[in-house]
C-alpha cells in the first residue's frame, strides 16, 4: 500500500495562520497564494486539490476585503478546510480586517456545500 508522503498544505497554513495576529493574516494569505500559483505553474509537487482549495479561499478573502461580490464554491471541500476557513474569516471580521458581510457570504457558501453553519448563523448587516 502506497502512503502519500506529501505534507498537508492546509495543516501547514492553518498552523501558521492560527499562531499569528489577525492583522498579519491577509498578507500571509496573499504570499501563500503567490507561492502556490508559482508552484502549480511550474508543475511542482504541491497537491493540486489542496492548492486549489487554498487559492479559492484567498480569492474569496480578497474579494470580501475589497467589498466586491464574493463567491467561493468548490464542491469537494473537506469539512476541515471549511472549519479552518470559517475560523479565519471570523477572526478577520472580528479584527476589522474584513467587513461583517464576509461572514454572511461565507456562511451562505458553506450552507450551499451542505456543511451549514457550525453555530446558529449570526445576523450581520
Amino acid at each position: 500500500m502506497k502512503t502519500d508522503m506529501r505534507p498537508c498544505l492546509l495543516d501547514a497554513l492553518a498552523g501558521l495562520v492560527e499562531a499569528m495576529p489577525a492583522r498579519s493574516i491577509l498578507r500571509t494569505l496573499q504570499r501563500e497564494c503567490r507561492l502556490l500559483e508559482a508552484d502549480l505553474a511550474g508543475k511542482g509537487s504541491v497537491p493540486s486539490g489542496q492548492a486549489i482549495s487554498i487559492l479559492l479561499f484567498v480569492r474569496f478573502v480578497e474579494a470580501a476585503r475589497k467589498e466586491m461580490s464574493v463567491q467561493f464554491f468548490y464542491a469537494d471541500l473537506p469539512a476541515r478546510h471549511l472549519k479552518f476557513y470559517r475560523k479565519t474569516v471570523e477572526r478577520l471580521v472580528s479584527a476589522g480586517e474584513l467587513p461583517v458581510r464576509a461572514m454572511t457570504a461565507f456562511e451562505k457558501m458553506a450552507g450551499c456545500m451542505g456543511d451549514g453553519p457550525a453555530w446558529p448563523a449570526p445576523r450581520y448587516a
